[in-house]
């Protein structure tokens, strides 16, 4: 999902986390949701004929749940909460700034061979505050599990 007059950018990020015993951990994450996106179309809305591009990234805290299929297979679900700051710029000048903060879901695959494993999967942030909408990201990644 995006946000009504931004376009999709690239996002990417970095989690780390605890694993209390083999079904539960806590996971603290910060992603890039969104980088130099083109905003023309939402920033002509509030600042009329200006053109830009937007950035925001999220810092979040998750618990997580892991259902082991077999010994390799896995399914994760999370529940947590997410902190957002965003800004809006033209030509080099920035806009508009502003934070959100609201609750972020997920649900991955993770295939384990050894201590690493491959995951993929998504998280839906649901913004507040000065920015309002949900924020689907789909993720690729590798975990080293200890």
């Amino acid at each position: 999902g995006k946000l009504t007059g931004i376009s999709n950018s690239s996002s990417y990020g970095v989690e780390a986390g605890y694993r209390f015993n083999g079904n539960w951990s806590m996971a603290l994450a910060y992603n890039v949701l969104y980088r130099q996106a083109d905003a023309n179309t939402y920033i002509s809305t509030y600042f009329n004929g200006q053109s830009g591009t937007f950035d925001l990234s999220a810092l979040s805290i998750t618990g997580q749940y892991t259902w082991h299929l077999s010994d390799a297979w896995a399914l994760l679900g999370e529940l947590g909460v997410h902190h957002s700051s965003f800004k809006m710029s033209s030509a080099g000048t920035t806009l508009m700034t502003g934070s959100s903060s609201g609750p972020v879901a997920g649900v991955k695959v993770q295939y384990a061979f050894g201590n690493v494993a491959l995951r993929g999967g998504f998280d839906s942030y649901k913004l507040g505050g000065n920015m309002s909408g949900t924020i689907t990201e789909t993720d690729f990644g590798l975990a080293y599990l200890f």
